[in-house]
């Protein structure tokens, strides 16, 4: 079981190490399935052993899963680990990670046109983050403009801009179009 506890930073750990571009690849295709499998051997160890790290483990895996499969656009995929992460985490409200596996999984139901499901989870992952103590400012402008994205989807521009034009405003007097790339 120990070993099962440590094996997820150990995969992202080797897979994080530089490589040369032309093995991206590989290496992307590597840590998919070696996660994969550490994910199927957690899953048996937490059912001989109810430890809160192995389920913690779980989540963490099947979040970064499903980060992988959204990067593949297989939304099916994606929804199954996310969802299978979500439900560990809305046990734990004050984790960080709550509101961002909602913030991960809304765009997967939009993808597939699922729009109400979309807002549904964008909504839940705003008040998550709004009302956290220090609430990460960049996460909080991302969810705005998504919510106010999908919004947009679903033909309501006044729902779209009450969201994307406050998005804008605090994007713009924190600095936060300077800290990224350009496409």
């Amino acid at each position: 079981l120990e070993h099962i506890k440590k094996l997820p930073k150990i995969l992202l750990a080797y897979h994080a190490a530089d490589v040369e571009p032309k093995e991206v690849d590989r290496r992307q295709r590597l840590l998919t399935s070696h996660l994969l499998y550490a994910l199927m051997y957690s899953k048996e160890a937490r059912e001989l052993n109810a430890d809160p790290q192995i389920d913690r483990n779980v989540a963490d895996m099947d979040y970064t899963m499903g980060s992988i499969y959204y990067k593949e656009c297989a939304f099916f995929q994606q929804l199954e680990h996310l969802e299978s992460a979500k439900g560990f985490f809305e046990a734990q409200e004050n984790d960080p990670y709550y509101a961002r596996t909602l913030y991960a999984l809304a765009p997967a139901y939009e993808r597939l046109g699922q729009y109400s499901k979309a807002l549904e989870i964008y909504t839940k992952a705003l008040a998550i983050i709004t009302g956290q103590t220090n609430p990460n400012l960049q996460d909080k402008i991302n969810v705005m403009v998504n919510l106010g994205s999908c919004h947009a989807s679903m033909k309501n521009p006044t729902k779209a801009l009450e969201l994307l034009v406050p998005a804008y405003e605090a994007a713009t007097a924190t600095g936060y179009f300077e800290n990224k790339p350009e496409n």
